[in-house]
């Protein structure tokens, strides 16, 4: 959860240094082509704090992760709640980088390119729940 915090922490502690005018988007060659004032990009870190706080609650409730493929048998669930768990810690690992990766590209300390390769990280990551989950299910039945 402290990971999910720093990211907004930072930039709240950063906004005072920045310019007036910040990139906001950048097109596919990686070029900016629109600029706002910093104050705009607060609600990114909220968003993704919100995101990770929500991945938490379903580690929680694991039972709200529930796909078409149950399990019937209680080592079946077993093995889906354990599967689950661990991909929504990749997930939360996901969305801090994601987070991290938007905060510094705004101040100018990373890329804006790196968040594609979060990005595609995080799809391979949910392939592969969607893969282990159905596997899961029709093994025990």
């Amino acid at each position: 959860m402290v990971c999910a915090i720093a990211p907004l922490l930072i930039f709240l502690w950063l906004l005072p240094t920045l310019p007036d005018y910040v990139p906001m988007h950048w097109n596919f060659a990686g070029e900016v082509d629109s600029y706002a004032p910093p104050v705009m990009m607060v609600w990114l870190p909220v968003l993704l704090l919100l995101l990770a706080v929500g991945l938490l609650v379903i580690v929680r409730w694991p039972q709200a992760t529930d796909t078409p493929w149950e399990p019937v048998t209680e080592a079946g669930w077993q093995e889906y709640y354990v599967v689950n768990r661990l991909f929504v810690v990749f997930m939360s690992f996901c969305v801090t980088a994601l987070n991290f990766v938007m905060t510094y590209s705004v101040v100018g300390l990373l890329s804006i390119q790196w968040c594609w390769a979060v990005l595609g990280v995080a799809l391979i990551g949910i392939a592969v729940l969607i893969w282990r989950t159905y596997v899961i299910a029709h093994r025990l039945i």
